[in-house]
C-alpha cells in the first residue's frame, strides 16, 4: 500500500514538472509577446499605458504565484517529505491553483472567437483552457491522494 501512494506521489511529480514547465513557456511568451504591444499602447496616451501595465503586473503575478505553488507541490511530493507536520499549505497552494485555473479557463472561452480572430490564436486559446482543466484535475486528484496519506500518517501514529 505504501508503494502504491508513493508511486502516485510520482506520476503527480511528473505531472506538476510538465505543467511547471509549460508555465514558464508560457511566462517567457508572455514577455515576448508585450514588447509590440507596450508600443501599440504607447501611442494612445499615459492612461491607457498605465492601464495596461496594471492588468500585465496582475497576470505575471499571478503566473509567479502559479510556478511557486507547483514548485511547492512538486516538493511535497518528494519520498521524504513529512506528512505529520501540523502546517497545510500544500493544500492552499492546491486550491488556489485549482481557483486560479477555473478563471483562467472561464477568462479563455470569453475571449474566444471575435472579430479578426486567427486559427493560431484560437488553437493557443482552446490549448490553454484544456492546460487549465488539466490543472484543476490534477490539483484535485493531488488534494484527495494528500488527504489520505494525511490520514494513513495519523492512523499509523
Amino acid at each position: 500500500m505504501s508503494t502504491e501512494k508513493t508511486s502516485k506521489m510520482r506520476i503527480f511529480k511528473k505531472i506538476f514538472f510538465v505543467l511547471l514547465i509549460l508555465d514558464i513557456i508560457g511566462l517567457i511568451l508572455l514577455g515576448i509577446a508585450m514588447f509590440p504591444t507596450f508600443k501599440t499602447i504607447s501611442g494612445y496616451g499615459s492612461f491607457m499605458l498605465v492601464v495596461a501595465c496594471i492588468m500585465i503586473a496582475i497576470l505575471v503575478i499571478i503566473m509567479l504565484l502559479e510556478i511557486l505553488f507547483k514548485a511547492f507541490l512538486i516538493r511535497t511530493t518528494s519520498p521524504t517529505f513529512s506528512w505529520d507536520s501540523p502546517r497545510k499549505g500544500y493544500k492552499r497552494a492546491a486550491k488556489f491553483l485549482i481557483v486560479f485555473n477555473i478563471l483562467a479557463a472561464i477568462i479563455g472561452l470569453l475571449s474566444l472567437g471575435g472579430e479578426g480572430a486567427t486559427v493560431f490564436n484560437q488553437a493557443r486559446i482552446y490549448l490553454n483552457m484544456i492546460v487549465s482543466a488539466l490543472e484543476v484535475v490534477t490539483a484535485i486528484f493531488y488534494l484527495i491522494a494528500a488527504k489520505k496519506k494525511t490520514e494513513s500518517c495519523k492512523t499509523s501514529n
